[in-house]
């Protein structure tokens, strides 16, 4: 499933950027392309899937470059539903579309809509504004 712009206006954001889209009563999580700067080649992503429902924070994936391994948390609590199987079979497309068609999991929220202490899309943009001015 590729997200469109209108669905991206209902993302929030982690501080460690990842990305949850409620929709309905699931949501969509993935990576930000703040979080792969630097990555030119993913050679697979690694589901860690949780036996029963996941806590916020906890692991839900691995992207394995040649030279890195980066984590993939759950925003929020939540039921793992389905992994995007196109992404896992073609591992790059995330370069090319982090935040629409490079979704990574789709959850059941224990909680839905819980975005308090997420970031909404005007504190993530502060936020990655704030990190390009320090590198």
């Amino acid at each position: 499933m590729l997200l469109d712009e209108a669905q991206l206006t209902t993302c929030y954001f982690t501080k460690d950027y990842e990305w949850i889209r409620f929709d309905d009563s699931t949501a969509y999580v993935g990576v930000c392309d703040f979080k792969l700067i630097g990555i030119t080649d993913i050679q697979k992503i690694e589901l860690v899937i949780p036996a029963r429902d996941g806590k916020q924070g906890d692991l839900v994936a691995n992207i394995i470059s040649e030279d890195y391994s980066i984590p993939v948390h759950m925003p929020v609590g939540g039921r793992f539903i389905e992994s995007n199987q196109a992404l896992i079979s073609s591992p790059n497309t995330l370069l090319q579309s982090a935040q629409t068609s490079g979704w990574i999991i789709k959850i059941q929220p224990l909680l839905p809509y819980a975005a308090a202490e997420l970031l909404d899309e005007s504190e993530y943009s502060k936020k990655q504004t704030r990190m390009k001015t320090s590198i």
